[in-house]
């Protein structure tokens, strides 16, 4: 708790020190949540340290109940660490159906699309074909991303949609009620 928070925004903050408490936290995963709870407060420097040993801790304990909890329903201010944890979840890995609903979860309370970024190729079509107005509306560079995802699927199934539908999809995107600039969809 306090200690946590106190040593950790302490000046004498290092790469060890957040290494001994990563090591703490594998062995009692419901304290993670409070890494979380106070990242948006940290000062940058502790950010970097919570930021090297955290694929450490997550290739650790995996998608434990705690961790999919804290995906499902993260704290605020913990947007960064959090895409670092689904990136090191699903890093070459299959992500697992209790980790692909709990992002999906997450994504239906921020409709932040790129939390899917990590599981999208192991999503079926209709639901990528009912975000696809979203990934449109996506910055260039994020389109280009979530657009690669999707057309290379994942070695089990292949692309989830093909050139065609894909253009497809984009055509059928009403501007307006989507709220999407005409020329993203054009």
């Amino acid at each position: 708790g306090w200690w946590f928070r106190k040593f950790i925004l302490g000046s004498r903050c290092s790469n060890f020190d957040v290494a001994v408490f990563c090591s703490v936290y594998q062995e009692k995963h419901s304290l993670l949540r409070r890494v979380f709870e106070i990242y948006g407060s940290l000062p940058q420097a502790a950010k970097q340290a919570v930021h090297r040993q955290v694929p450490i801790l997550i290739r650790t304990i995996r998608s434990s109940p705690d961790l999919l909890g804290i995906i499902s329903d993260p704290p605020a201010d913990c947007r960064d660490l959090l895409m670092q944890v689904l990136q090191t979840l699903t890093d070459g890995a299959v992500p697992s159906q209790d980790l692909i609903s709990s992002i999906k979860n997450l994504y239906s309370k921020t409709k932040d699309t790129e939390f899917l970024f990590p599981v999208m190729a192991h999503l079926p079509k209709d639901e990528i074909l009912s975000v696809f107005p979203n990934i449109v509306n996506l910055p260039v560079d994020k389109f280009q991303v979530a657009l690669s995802r999707i057309l290379q699927g994942s070695p089990q199934h292949g692309p989830i949609l093909d050139p065609s539908e894909i253009l497809i999809a984009i055509h059928v995107i009403d501007p307006e009620k989507e709220g999407i600039p005409l020329k993203k969809v054009c």
